[in-house]
């Protein structure tokens, strides 16, 4: 009987699939509304963060939406679908890993000797340009709103009526750009 049941489940998704293929609009949006919250689901238990699953379900969606057409096998639907989210999250924590790898052995070393306070003076010179960069850059606005408000990408994207990956653009545009400014000031200084 279970059987049954998952192989009415797979034909579904298979039309659904290939009736987007063929111009459907609607079958992409179904197929989301179906596995949305699995998906949620999925990535929470990895991730153990609201938040975070939240932006991940969404950046996994969006890459499945945006690769739909190499799906050679619309019945391999399920496994497609959480194989992109198995390797962005792996991606993820690859990501995290190398950049708490490098803070964590610097901060256990700050106050060893006196070079070390020097490391600790500089990034606290650092932490106090954070807002006067934010109120020079373009992308201030967007980047206070998502890293101090802590508003998430579909906030953003309601908020400023932008696309999600239109909001995500601008966020690595400010970061460059933040980057770039603080490293001017720092020269100047």
């Amino acid at each position: 009987m279970k059987h049954t049941y998952l192989d009415s489940e797979k034909s579904e998704d298979v039309a659904l699939i290939n009736g987007y293929l063929n111009g459907d609009g609607s079958g992409f949006e179904k197929l989301y509304r179906k596995y949305h919250h699995r998906m949620y689901i999925y990535c929470l238990k990895a991730l153990h963060n609201e938040q975070d699953a939240q932006d991940v379900t969404q950046d996994i969606f969006i890459k499945a939406y945006e690769n739909i057409d190499s799906l050679k096998n619309p019945g391999l639907w399920v496994a497609w679908l959480f194989t992109i989210a198995h390797n962005h999250i792996n991606n993820l924590h690859k990501k995290l890993n190398k950049i708490h790898k490098e803070p964590i052995g610097t901060q256990s070393n700050l106050v060893s000797d006196d070079s070390d306070l020097e490391q600790k003076k500089e990034l606290e010179k650092r932490i106090e340009y954070i807002p006067e960069i934010l109120s020079k850059i373009p992308s201030g606005k967007i980047m206070r709103m998502k890293y101090l408000e802590g508003k998430s990408i579909e906030e953003l994207s309601t908020t400023l009526h932008l696309s999600e990956s239109a909001v995500k653009m601008r966020l690595l545009r400010g970061r460059n750009q933040m980057e770039k400014y603080f490293h001017r000031q720092i020269s100047r200084a």
